[in-house]
């Protein structure tokens, strides 16, 4: 049986959160949050066929936009909005 490979976004998530975990010091409520932010966000990217590194701001607008449609209130928006930016500043600012 040939094994599909490993989805590198889940490896970054990984990396992200033990940073929340070790460094930041986060909660595990504020740590499942960002998760499972995060994990929407990165299966909005694969749906896309777009690599992390290469998502721009009309990218993550995008994904924004398709949350909201989906019905989510702004305070819901603004905290996806803030685990994408610190997601993306921590992983490249390494």
């Amino acid at each position: 049986m040939v094994q599909a490979p490993e989805d590198p976004g889940s490896d970054l998530l990984k990396s992200f959160l033990d940073y929340l975990r070790f460094e930041r010091n986060l909660s595990p409520n504020t740590q499942a949050a960002y998760g499972s932010d995060l994990r929407g966000y990165l299966g909005f990217l694969k749906d896309r066929k777009t690599e992390v590194s290469g998502a721009d701001h009309l990218t993550i607008t995008d994904y924004l936009r398709a949350a909201r449609s989906k019905g989510l209130k702004t305070a819901t928006l603004c905290r996806r909005l803030e685990s994408i930016r610190m997601f993306h500043r921590t992983l490249f600012s390494q």
